[in-house]
């Protein structure tokens, strides 16, 4: 018989990632289905600080560009080029 998967409540989702996020706490023993949540819970947080930085670089590096043509200097080099 197969089983069915379980709904759990945002709330669960909530505490488990908070628990998980503070120092020194430790998670209560969880069943697996929980242990996945939380895993997905993090790993849902870590895509969206990541995409933020992503978004940050991206416009730091549109300053660059646009710095680099007022004062002149070519963008030639790449990754790995000595100065």
């Amino acid at each position: 018989m197969k089983q069915q998967r379980m709904k759990h409540k945002p709330g669960i989702k909530a505490k488990v990632a908070r628990a998980v996020l503070r120092e020194g706490e430790t998670v209560p023993e969880l069943s697996k289905s929980k242990a996945m949540a939380q895993r997905i819970v993090v790993l849902e947080m870590e895509r969206r600080l990541l995409e933020a930085q992503l978004e940050r670089s991206k416009a730091v590096i549109e300053i660059q560009k646009k710095l680099s043509l007022l004062l002149h200097i070519p963008l030639t080099q790449t990754i790995g080029d000595e100065f």
